[in-house]
C-alpha cells in the first residue's frame, strides 16, 4: 500500500511541476506578444502624429484629377482649403471665367490672340503650311478655341 501512496505522490508532484512549467511558458509567451503589440501601437501612433503635422495648409491650392471613362478625358479641378477639423474639411472652388482664343495666320506662322482678335496671347513657331489643308483654311479664317487646356493641347499636337 505504501508503494501505491508513493506512486500517487510522485505522480501528483510530477503533474504539478509540469503544470507549473507549462503555465510559466504560456505567461512568458503572452508577455512577448504584448510587447510586440505595444511596439506596433507605438509605431502606428508615431506615424499618425507625423501625418497630422503635414495636414493641408490654409489657403493652399490642391488639384483633384477626375477621369471620365465615358469621354476618356482627365478633368482637373483646383480647390482651396478654407478650414478643417478632425471631422471635416471645408474647400472652396473658384471658377475662372473661361476665355476664348483665336488662332490666326501671321506671316506663315500660327499666332494665338485673345478673343478680341487684336491682343496677342502667344507667338508660336508653328509654320502654317506644315498643317493639314483643312486646318490651314480654318486658321486663315480665324479658328476659335474655347479653353486654355484645349489651346495648349492644340499647340502641343502641332508643334515640332
Amino acid at each position: 500500500m505504501r508503494k501505491a501512496y508513493y506512486s500517487i505522490g510522485i505522480f501528483i508532484a510530477v503533474f504539478f511541476l509540469s503544470a507549473g512549467f507549462y503555465t510559466n511558458y504560456q505567461v512568458s509567451s503572452l508577455k512577448d506578444r504584448l510587447m510586440v503589440l505595444n511596439r506596433t501601437v507605438d509605431r502606428l501612433n508615431a506615424q499618425e502624429t507625423d501625418a497630422s503635422g503635414s495636414f493641408p495648409r490654409k489657403d493652399a491650392l490642391y488639384t483633384f484629377e477626375i477621369y471620365d471613362a465615358a469621354t476618356g478625358k482627365l478633368d482637373q479641378q483646383q480647390f482651396q482649403v478654407v478650414s478643417y477639423s478632425s471631422d471635416h474639411i471645408v474647400l472652396r472652388q473658384s471658377q475662372e471665367e473661361e476665355k476664348n482664343f483665336l488662332i490666326k495666320d501671321t506671316d506663315n506662322s500660327v499666332t494665338v490672340y485673345l478673343e478680341d482678335g487684336e491682343t496677342v496671347y502667344e507667338y508660336t513657331d508653328i509654320a502654317t503650311d506644315s498643317l493639314p489643308q483643312e486646318l490651314q483654311a480654318e486658321i486663315k479664317e480665324g479658328k476659335t478655341i474655347p479653353t486654355v487646356d484645349e489651346l495648349y493641347s492644340f499647340l502641343e499636337n502641332y508643334s515640332s
